[in-house]
C-alpha cells in the first residue's frame, strides 16, 4: 500500500500480528524503502526479537 498506514491498539499482540502481516507483503519495487515507526526503544527491542 502507498502512503501512511496507522495501526492503533492497546494490545501489543494485535500490533505485532498486524506488523507481521504488513512485512510479509511484497513491495511493489525491491528498491522502494519500507519504513516502520514504533513508539519507543522498548517496543523496538521487543519486536526485533
Amino acid at each position: 500500500m502507498r502512503g501512511l498506514n496507522l495501526y492503533v491498539s492497546n494490545r501489543m499482540e494485535i500490533l505485532a500480528e498486524k506488523l507481521a502481516d504488513v512485512v510479509d507483503r511484497p513491495l511493489v519495487s525491491p528498491l522502494t524503502p519500507e519504513i516502520i515507526v514504533v513508539e519507543s526503544r522498548g517496543m523496538e527491542r521487543l519486536l526485533s526479537m
